[in-house]
């Protein structure tokens, strides 16, 4: 056997043990996920409650420091559920405004407020974000002006537009319908721009970002000293390393680091960007970023002098956990995490070395509150709010949080639901409103696809997973295809459906509206203009027979192993079993059907004809990298020819459902549309 063989055959015996593994492992993480979201469910007790009465510190070495944050808002300013249930749905950022001011106010001189990344890129209102006919508009950014955030960061998806939108976007400045001219600085270390290669996007990289030292060198002051005000620096938004904030003599560094997941999500669109924490052929390389990380808060915390210091990632767990496990082995560096990406809810407290990890639901769903205490003679940090519960206050001395609304200086929960209980911050409400209108008149020309148009009795009820609803949303564009060409399967990214688990239940029995239908299926992609909307366009490409068993082995082990948020999800004509105990790539897989013809059946030359998305296509044609050569895709034209890229076919996924979905729906209601309520799939009607 050749050594390049050997090699080969090595590589496939050690996926195939983790494989095993991980199967093994696999009752063991279901459980353990049973417990997690049982605390989750505990804690959702006590998103009401809080105690109104603050636990007395001895204030001449105690400071009492709030951080109040956010993440993965995905311009979802009008919340998360259906438009025609606005007020009566969770979420919306005039919720958000109400608890955020009603904090600061509260705890005035002694709060810090962050936002952890992919703010844009979700909803109808990135349009407006992105337009060059409203130069003075982009609400999402607005809202962390209107909230007097002290810093963001960049998630991945601020870069789904491409890099000349997201600088277009923070070139603008607008003060909006809100006029508010609060300066919010970009926080992100670790991104470098090619000056050489791109020296145009340079330049104008070059004129918004500003160096952190010199921020502080042009108000005269030291290291040892902070910038209390970045306002009298800048106007708008910028660049910048960090901020240095000072609260009652106590130093507080922020920084944030683009993690290498979300930096290897961002390269897509990013042509002239780099990261530290990639390896040459723009792979994540996670002991790369942590001893960047380490490397940079050590000096950060030395060369400033900081009492504090606070990372801004956009990471989730367990990447959060593992990162602190390897910066604070030696010496605590970071005491405290505002985590993003992941869209999960938890606080993570880590009694061995005082760590503090923290991430809120996505979609303006929740806002995260620590009420921490800063020991001035011991530096050490104690987290006020952790769990009420635990502390033995009784059921009558906790308060709801709009009644904490209401107090002098109260405790929140560390994680705040903005249900309906929460009042909207008027003025920011009608400005939303007002945005909508904007859309309306300014974007969506076409009747069918106006804001509030009515999508007739989508049969979500019925649905209980995200899994489902990407199964039918690639059904529904198979039928609408095969109208036009032929199609043997469509397959689709998970990660580009925007519909979390939990959020499912609001939308059954409700009825939906363009704009949600736009939200659900729509945004990302690179086309962001007015003519064509944001969206993932799908292409056509061309597999063998064996690659088709290598396509579904690989993308279970491949979301199982490296990266569950690429997971992607087939029609439902596309039907396979799998052997618990089987081999990956061996005898893992059987039964698989393709158009209710066994694979095996299919002759050895037949090319299968597939549509999937953007992204979906970005993810095959990076497997060979992300799994070392194990698994290497030749894409195909109609021609049977090799090539790069699939055919880019003329509409995008949400538009394709869209026109088919409407044209079904009229032909629909001359029979009943009580029918479009049951179980059903596309491809049988």
């Amino acid at each position: 056997m050749k050594v390049k063989d050997r090699a080969k055959a090595m590589k496939m015996l050690l996926f195939c043990w983790a494989f095993i593994i991980i199967v093994i492992a696999e009752d063991f993480k279901g459980y353990a996920k049973t417990l997690h979201n049982k605390s989750r469910a505990d804690d959702v007790n006590l998103l009401d409650r809080s105690i109104g009465v603050v636990e007395k510190l001895n204030y001449t070495k105690e400071v009492p420091i709030t951080i109040i944050h956010t993440s993965d808002i995905h311009a979802h300013l009008s919340g998360t559920g259906p438009q025609s249930q606005v007020r009566q749905s969770n979420g919306h950022v005039a919720r958000m405004a109400t608890v955020i001011k009603t904090i600061q106010r509260q705890h005035k001189g002694n709060t810090l407020t962050l936002d952890g990344g992919d703010l844009t890129s979700g909803t109808l209102f990135s349009l407006l974000d992105a337009s060059y006919q409203y130069p003075e508009l982009t609400p999402s950014f607005e809202f962390l002006r209107y909230c007097e955030y002290d810093a963001t960061t960049l998630g991945n998806h601020e870069f789904d537009g491409g890099e000349d939108t997201l600088y277009y976007t923070i070139e603008k400045q607008g003060k909006g319908l809100t006029g508010a001219t609060r300066n919010v600085p970009i926080l992100v270390s670790n991104m470098k721009v090619n000056r050489e290669k791109c020296p145009n996007l340079y330049k104008r990289y070059d004129n918004l970002n500003v160096d952190s030292s010199t921020l502080l060198e042009q108000h005269g002051r030291s290291k040892n000293e902070s910038v209390s005000d970045l306002r009298k620096v800048n106007k708008g938004l910028f660049f910048t390393d960090f901020i240095i904030k000072e609260i009652e003599g106590v130093r507080i560094g922020v920084f944030a680091a683009h993690s290498p997941q979300s930096a290897f999500l961002s390269m897509r669109e990013s042509k002239c960007t780099s990261w530290i924490g990639l390896d040459d052929e723009g792979q994540p390389d996670k002991m790369n970023y942590f001893n960047y990380v380490k490397d940079y808060v050590k000096n950060f915390r030395e060369e400033y002098n900081l009492d504090m210091v606070v990372h801004i990632g956009h990471l989730g767990y367990p990447v959060d956990q593992q990162l602190s496990d390897f910066v604070n082995k030696n010496q605590k560096l970071i005491d405290i995490q505002v985590a993003s990406h992941t869209h999960d809810s938890y606080l993570i407290v880590d009694d061995s070395n005082g760590f503090i990890s923290s991430q809120t639901f996505p979609y303006s769903a929740e806002i995260g509150v620590m009420h921490l205490s800063f020991n001035k003679e011991t530096k050490k940090i104690k987290l006020l709010n952790q769990d009420l519960w635990e502390k033995g206050y009784s059921e009558n001395e906790l308060k709801s949080v709009p009644s904490l609304l209401e107090e002098k200086k109260p405790y929140y929960p560390h994680h705040i639901d903005m249900n309906p209980s929460i009042p909207f911050d008027p003025r920011y409400f009608s400005i939303i409103q007002s945005y909508s209108t904007i859309i309306e008149h300014g974007f969506l020309s076409d009747p069918s696809m106006h804001y509030n148009t009515h999508a007739p009795a989508l049969p979500l009820g019925t649905m209980i997973s995200k899994d489902e609803l990407t199964r039918f949303l690639s059904d529904c564009i198979l039928s609408a295809l095969r109208q036009h060409r032929h199609v043997d399967f469509v397959f689709l990214s998970v990660e580009k459906v925007r519909f979390d688990d939990y959020v499912l239940p609001t939308y059954r029995n409700a009825t939906l509206r363009f704009a949600d239908v736009y939200r659900l299926f729509g945004p990302s992609g690179t086309h962001w203009d007015a003519v064509d909307l944001p969206g993932d366009h799908m292409h056509v490409i061309h597999l063998s027979k064996n690659q088709m068993r290598l396509l579904i082995m690989g993308n279970l082990i491949y979301t199982r192993l490296v990266d569950p948020i690429s997971k992607i999800v087939f029609s439902s004509n596309v039907k396979y079993k799998e052997r618990w105990w089987g081999i990956p790539f061996y005898n893992r897989l059987y039964d698989i059907e393709i158009n209710g013809v066994a694979l095996e059946d299919y002759p050895e030359e037949h090319k299968f004809a597939i549509a999937l998305s953007e992204t979906a296509e970005f993810y095959l044609k990076d497997t060979g990298a992300a799994t070392m050569g194990l698994l290497n895709f030749r894409l195909y034209d109609d021609y049977g020819r090799l090539v790069e890229n699939g055919e880019e076919l003329p509409l995008q996924r949400y538009m394709l459902f869209w026109n088919w979905w409407i044209r079904e729906a009229k032909r629909a209601t001359q029979d009943s549309l009580a029918a479009w309520t049951q179980p059903f799939s596309p491809l049988n009607r």
